[in-house]
């Protein structure tokens, strides 16, 4: 049974390869361009001439691009010798495209004349659940390129002939600009007080919805967002975060433990006693435990006692101000 398995599986990755095969076109291009798109949207552009291909290489960060829009600025000779020029579109190509290479091998995903005007557009949506809409001024593709396509190739080939010899001499200015998502990342950092792992001992929100965090970071939709961290061991924090298009948004949160702990101010040569105890003049932040506690300050033949209760996951900010006031009578 196992080795009917693979001969079935074999099979069928070789019919894949086959079909792959049948529908490859060879082709021989007069000179590649090669761009690589950002996640920006930056416009790129190059002039392309007769024969000529451009390769668009993809963002390394693909999540952040649902499409490609193609601009195409048609020279007036081209616009009066009408249907004489052809746009192609390639993907799966081979060998990998570079500015040196001429002779290559893709999968045609769609092609057509060039229109007798002065510019052309096109839009090629590169994933199911994109949100480009139609337009008349705008041709978009009903079809998408392969997903695990590292680029796309678009040529333009003369396939008129008769033309006159300034025909050679044509350039094709063809602008480039990603189509961005609505998405941003937000990388999260949780430092625990003893440097152990956080995560098995808290439960994370976003927006009040259960949040799982991933490792390379969450995208989220562009905007403001709450995060929320709930704990038994660790005190519960919230923060909210500005998550901005294709650009990844930092957040270091140091936890604190549950024990309250407590803060005391006071003047310098102030003695201060913590139920009871002297404290050294560095020592101002400590943890204490829960239950009922007496801070006292003495500052020359001044003092003061103070009475509190603590309570686990809560902090107490204890300070001496002395004040002098001046009344009029």
């Amino acid at each position: 049974m196992k080795k009917l398995v693979l001969k079935l599986l074999s099979f069928v990755f070789s019919a894949a390869i086959l079909i792959s095969l049948a529908n490859a076109e060879t082709f021989r291009v007069r000179k590649n361009h090669v761009i690589q798109l950002s996640s920006s949207e930056e416009i790129i552009s190059a002039q392309l001439g007769i024969n000529e291909s451009l390769t668009i290489f993809y963002p390394e960060e693909k999540v952040y691009i649902q499409g490609i829009a193609i601009e195409v600025k048609i020279p007036q000779l081209a616009i009066s010798w009408r249907d004489a020029m052809e746009w192609s579109l390639y993907d799966a190509l081979t060998p990998m495209p570079k500015s040196e290479t001429i002779d290559y091998s893709g999968t045609s995903i769609q092609s057509g004349l060039l229109p007798a005007r002065v510019s052309w557009s096109i839009v090629i949506p590169l994933t199911e659940n994109n949100t480009i809409k139609n337009s008349p001024y705008i041709s978009k593709l009903d079809l998408i390129p392969q997903s695990n396509s590292k680029c796309l190739m678009f040529r333009l080939n003369q396939v008129m002939k008769g033309t006159p010899e300034e025909f050679e001499n044509l350039r094709f200015e063809v602008s480039v600009r990603p189509i961005l998502t609505n998405l941003g990342k937000l990388q999260i950092e949780l430092n625990s007080p003893d440097g152990t792992d956080v995560l098995p001992k808290c439960s994370l929100f976003v927006d009040e919805v259960p949040f799982e965090l991933q490792k390379n970071g969450n995208y989220l939709e562009s905007g403001i967002h709450t995060f929320s961290l709930v704990s038994d061991f660790f005190r519960n924090e919230v923060r909210t975060v500005q998550i901005e298009q294709a650009k990844t948004t930092s957040l270091s949160i140091n936890l604190h433990s549950i024990e309250p702990f407590v803060t005391i101010a006071a003047p310098n040569s102030t003695e201060i006693y913590f139920d009871g105890i002297k404290l050294e003049p560095e020592e101002k932040t400590f943890i204490i435990d829960e239950g009922d506690h007496t801070v006292k300050f003495s500052l020359g033949n001044y003092e003061i006692e103070k009475k509190f209760t603590a309570r686990k996951g809560q902090s107490y900010n204890i300070s001496l101000n002395i004040q002098a006031v001046v009344t009029e009578e």
